[in-house]
Order: C-alpha cells, then sequence, then structure tokens
C-alpha cells in the first residue's frame, strides 16, 4: 500500500519528485515510547502483572469488584501494546484504585504485595503523568485536517512539557509538578 518500489510512495514519486513523504508521525511517537528506563520499564511490567493476575482469574475479578463497589471504578483496564492510548488509562485507573489494590493483594498474593512499595507508586504515578501527556499530543496529532506543521507544534510541546516534568525547564519543576504524581509523593511535614 505505502511501499517504495510499488506503492503510493512510488506513485507520488514519479508525479512529484520534490515531494517529502513522512511516516506517520504517530506511529513514529508510539515506537519511541515504548524505549524507557530500565528502572519504570520494570514498573510498568510490575502494573501489567498485577493487572493480569487480578483481571485474569474470575474469581479475583469478582473479588476486586466487590471491593471497589464504593469506588467510581470497579474493575481495572487490561494494558495492550496494539492501542497507543491504553498505557496511559491503565495506569491512571491503576492509579485511581491505589488503596483497594494494595488492600486486595495483602490477601490474595504476597508476593506481588510486596513489590509494591511507596517508590513503586511514585513511579506508576511519574508514569501515569507521562503517558496522559503522551496520550494528550496523540489525540491532537489525529484528525481529517491535521498538518505537518500542526503535528510538528503538537510534538514540540509535549517535548516542552516532557522537559518540565523532568525538572530541567529553567532548574525547576520535577515530578511534583504534575497532578497524579504531586497527588502520590508524601507530604514533608
Amino acid at each position: 500500500m505505502m511501499g517504495k518500489n510499488k506503492g503510493f510512495n512510488s506513485r507520488l514519486k514519479e508525479k512529484a519528485p520534490h515531494c517529502t513523504i513522512f511516516h506517520c508521525v504517530i506511529h513514529r511517537q508510539a515506537l519511541a515510547s515504548k524505549n524507557l528506563s530500565e528502572d519504570l520499564s520494570e514498573t510498568l511490567s510490575t502494573v501489567v502483572k498485577i493487572v493480569n493476575f487480578i483481571k485474569g482469574r474470575p474469581t479475583n475479578k469478582r473479588l476486586f469488584a466487590d471491593l471497589c463497589e464504593d469506588e467510581a471504578h470497579q474493575t481495572l483496564l487490561l494494558h495492550t501494546e496494539v492501542r497507543w492510548l491504553s498505557r496511559g488509562r491503565v495506569l491512571a485507573r491503576f492509579v485511581e484504585l491505589k488503596e483497594k489494590i494494595e488492600e486486595f493483594l495483602q490477601t490474595r498474593n504476597r508476593a506481588l504485595s510486596e513489590q509494591v512499595t511507596e517508590s513503586f507508586w511514585i513511579k506508576t504515578a511519574y508514569l501515569a503523568d507521562i503517558f496522559s501527556l503522551y496520550n494528550e499530543t496523540n489525540k491532537r496529532l489525529q484528525g481529517v485536517e491535521s498538518n505537518i506543521i500542526q503535528c510538528k507544534e503538537a510534538l514540540d510541546a509535549f517535548v516542552r512539557k516532557l522537559y518540565r516534568v523532568q525538572g530541567r525547564e529553567n532548574g525547576e519543576g520535577g515530578a511534583a509538578t504534575v497532578s497524579t504524581t504531586a497527588e502520590t509523593i508524601p507530604k514533608q511535614s
């Protein structure tokens, strides 16, 4: 379909050799988002294990839903590699149900419960914030009337937000400037 020898790209180059062809910006961003640090990758992997433990067994799923009956959401979302917006939503819901997850793991899986430390929750909240920014950017990149200039502006804004989250912009900011992470970091008295 898009092949360089017989697809759209080659036919376009025949008619307009001066044009520049860009691969899907969203797809490139999705590939780049898979390149996490080892520490954050391990945190995401633990989140997926916990979600799979809770959602993968009907008994666990039912017990967790019963535990969360007074919450806004009674279930966790499954993480899929194929869906680009999946990670952000999974992480946001996971952090939202933090207390219920801790309570459930205490009674149902001690091994996973021991991995859920304060540091784990801070990293998970940080990932939730990063992927929330990522999802917001992906939504801005989609659309019928989207062009390369709008995509570049959206990506530049995303990079500026990442610098602000990392605390690289003007030496201030950092993880505490993003909502989910700021709520998760314990207050110093």
